[in-house]
Parts: structure tokens; sequence; C-alpha cells
């Protein structure tokens, strides 16, 4: 019963497809139930509310993607393939993209959040309910210019790469038209089509790159 390698057997998918996003906005919406509901008597202390829960789920993040990983390598040294992306990593290496961008998009929302609720104090400059923003927000801020670098680095090189396969291309697409009148323009931009085309090709080392920067 259920899925095998020669039976898709699509009904687990076709009900997380179907009530995932309706739960989502169920849940979202509580949540915005429970944060704005009036609370005269509490005083903000301490961390902010669930953080180990939040703790909790970032574990459970990193332990299922380790676990996809493990599961990934096994798969392609039972079936090795030259031309499989990033030996059979690919899955992992998305998944890891996925939840380090939520988790920046989540932090920075919040940030956002907060701006809006201080009455116009300015987050560390001491005149605010808080001294600051949290930790783990400055810390998430503090990663995004180093992952900015980390990804001008490889588009640098991918971009020199394909202007350099573009001029090289380019006797070789005049000789592919034969006798007809060269064109030094359209020439051009058929072989610099034909290098950025060629640009997918490196696209799993960027995914992989990436995404190693963003589970350390």
């Amino acid at each position: 019963r259920g899925r095998s390698e020669r039976r898709r057997d699509a009904t687990l998918d076709r009900a997380l497809v179907t009530w995932l996003p309706a739960t989502s906005l169920v849940l979202l919406a509580a949540a915005m139930l429970y944060a704005g509901w009036s609370r005269p008597r509490w005083v903000s202390s301490g961390a902010l509310p669930s953080d180990l829960t939040f703790r909790v789920i970032v574990l459970a993040q990193v332990a299922l993607i380790l676990a996809l990983l493990v599961t990934a390598c096994a798969l392609h040294r039972r079936a090795p393939h030259a031309r499989t992306a990033l030996w059979g990593l690919g899955g992992p290496a998305v998944a890891m993209l996925a939840c380090g961008l939520a988790g920046v998009m989540t932090g920075g929302i919040a940030q956002r959040v907060a701006d809006w609720l201080d009455r116009g104090a300015t987050p560390g400059m001491g005149e605010g309910a808080m001294a600051g923003p949290p930790v783990l927000l400055s810390w998430q801020a503090a990663a995004i210019p180093v992952l900015l670098v980390l990804l001008l680095v490889p588009l640098t090189v991918l971009a020199v790469r394909t202007v350099r396969a573009g001029r090289r291309l380019a006797p070789v697409v005049e000789a592919e038209y034969g006798d007809v009148t060269v064109d030094a323009l359209r020439t051009r931009q058929i072989a610099g089509a034909r290098a950025r085309a060629a640009l997918t090709d490196a696209a799993p080392w960027l995914v992989g790159t990436l995404s190693g920067a963003a589970l350390l």
C-alpha cells in the first residue's frame, strides 16, 4: 500500500497541498488574536514568549535537513550518476535555503512590527520599552552582509566566465552560418544567449555554496 518505486500514491501530497495553506492562515489569525488580546496587568520581562518553542523548531528543522542529507547520500551512493547535480544533494540544499530564507523573513517582519508598536522609539537608542532588538534578530541581520558577500563572489566569477564564453562562441556562430553576411551585433547576441544558457550548469554549485553558508 502507499507509494513505492513502481506505484505513485498522491493521496498524502494532495491532502497536504489542500490543507496546509488553510491551516497556516488559521494559525496566523489565531496568533494575531492572541498577540492583540488586551492584558493590562502584564509586565514585559525576560525573553520573548515561546522563545523555547522557537529554538525547538529551529533545531527540528536542522535535524530534518541532516536526515534528508544522509538519505540523499545513501541513495546517490547506491545508484550514482555522473550528471546528478550536487551528488544528489539538491533536495537538502534547497530545503536549507528555504529554512534560511524563512528565518530571515521572520526576523525582518518581527523587527518591523516591533518598530510599529514601540510608539516611535528607535531600537537600540534606549528610549523605548526595550534596550534593543532581540539578540537572534541582531545575529540574523549581522549574517546578511556575509551571505551577500558569499553570493557576490560566485556571481562575479560566473559573469566573467559568461562574457568570455560569449567571445569564444562568436567565431563558432559565424562559421555555422557559412556564407551569410556577417552581422557583428547579431553574432554577439546569439553567442551571448548560448553562453547564458550554460549558466544552468553552474546553478547547482551556487545553490550548494549558499546552502552551506546558511547552515553555518
